[in-house]
């Protein structure tokens, strides 16, 4: 994967968090400047003590996936990357909590899966940050459920 941005919320100063979400509103600003896709998203805990926990799929128009931090208490920031299938990944980050004698900070992963009426899945990578153009996904991801149901 990598990262959108110049380094992870997890390790601004904070003049440079300015800077990250200065970074994070401009890549917003291409993203609407797209069609305003439909998208599965993958949910998936990152931290250690909800490790375990199934991932779970929700869906959300491609111009708001901003507010995705707000779908699990994980509002302290959040990171960009694009993932080796070229889909967008959010990193969204949340409080700390004590597990173990250690703080641990809450975190979850939403790989963005643009998907058009016909419920095909769309590569955005190009058009965002090469004015490309939007294309079919190689990986379509055939054998999963329906995308339609918010689980």
């Amino acid at each position: 994967m990598q990262l959108l941005m110049k380094k992870s919320i997890l390790s601004c100063t904070e003049e440079e968090q300015i800077q990250h979400e200065e970074e994070f509103q401009e890549i917003m600003n291409r993203i609407r400047k797209l069609p305003d896709f439909e998208c599965a998203v993958i949910c998936r805990p990152l931290d250690i003590q909800r490790a375990d926990q199934k991932p779970w799929i929700r869906t959300c128009r491609l111009h708001f996936i901003d507010y995705i931090r707000d779908w699990d208490d994980t509002s302290k920031g959040m990171d960009m990357w694009l993932d080796d299938d070229s889909y967008p990944v959010l990193i969204c980050y949340g409080g700390e909590y004590a597990y173990e004698n250690e703080m641990i900070r809450k975190a979850l992963s939403c790989k963005i899966l643009p998907f058009n009426e016909d419920h095909v899945y769309m590569n955005i990578a190009n058009a965002l940050f090469y004015d490309g153009d939007i294309i079919p996904a190689d990986n379509q991801f055939s054998a999963g459920g329906d995308t339609r149901k918010e689980q």
